[in-house]
């Protein structure tokens, strides 16, 4: 493929973020699908993502980077983080109204606005759907393994799965983007969902992809453009 210049605006995932069970914190895994990028680009990407992005706090880098740099092609990883809740919040008051760190319609149409300017340049914008979360694992780990505070945050929740199904909502955003936009999206949730179990592909606070997870990120994202070019 010919050298372009490329920008990815994302969150932990693509920062390659894992986390380190042995070591008892995150750190960068080893093969990241952004090393396999630079490799099919042959080019080093500009990598602005960061660790807790929504979309409010990637837009403020997003339109600084994109017009100093002007890339051929910007691919947006956005969304796992916007549709999370403060879970402390949700504890410590299981019966109060709790709201996403980001509303579904603002997330929706930042990443509108974003993939508009990047047309209106003429240049490429790509979305990247979310990877699914484990649930169960999620639940474990947002609740510190804390009975009292399992019992708050799953009254006020009523079901473990909605956790799943919450994320959903925000995936089924970024394609809503994507056809309406009529822009190209890369379907990383399927690739997981086609596994016999996903969950092998995560770590054990069941969000963030595992060395397995971002080589499949690696795999779809070279699949998707040896066609797409």
């Amino acid at each position: 493929m010919s050298k372009k210049n490329v920008m990815l605006c994302g969150t932990s995932i693509s920062k390659g973020i894992i986390y380190d069970s042995i070591a008892n914190k995150y750190r960068k895994c080893e093969a990241t699908f952004v090393g396999i990028l630079d490799k099919i680009f042959n080019t080093k990407i500009l990598n602005i993502s960061k660790f807790g992005n929504t979309v409010a706090r990637a837009e403020k880098k997003f339109y600084k980077s994109f017009n100093e740099n002007k890339p051929d092609m910007v691919i947006f990883e956005l969304g796992g983080n916007d549709c999370d809740f403060n879970w402390d919040e949700v504890s410590n008051n299981p019966m109060g109204k709790h709201i996403p760190k980001t509303d579904l319609d603002k997330f929706k149409d930042s990443l509108e606005t974003m993939t508009t300017l990047v047309k209106k340049e003429g240049k490429r914008p790509i979305l990247m759907n979310l990877a699914p979360l484990d649930p169960d694992a999620y639940f474990n780990w947002i609740s510190h393994n804390d009975e009292k505070r399992k019992d708050n945050i799953l009254s006020w929740l009523g079901s473990v799965s909605k956790i799943y199904w919450w994320q959903e909502r925000y995936n089924s955003a970024v394609q809503d983007v994507a056809r309406k936009q009529n822009i190209e999206m890369i379907d990383v949730r399927k690739e997981f969902l086609k596994k016999f179990d996903f969950r092998d592909c995560l770590c054990e606070d069941g969000i963030h992809p595992n060395d397995k997870g971002q080589i499949l990120i690696a795999n779809a994202l070279e699949s998707y453009f040896k066609t797409a070019g």
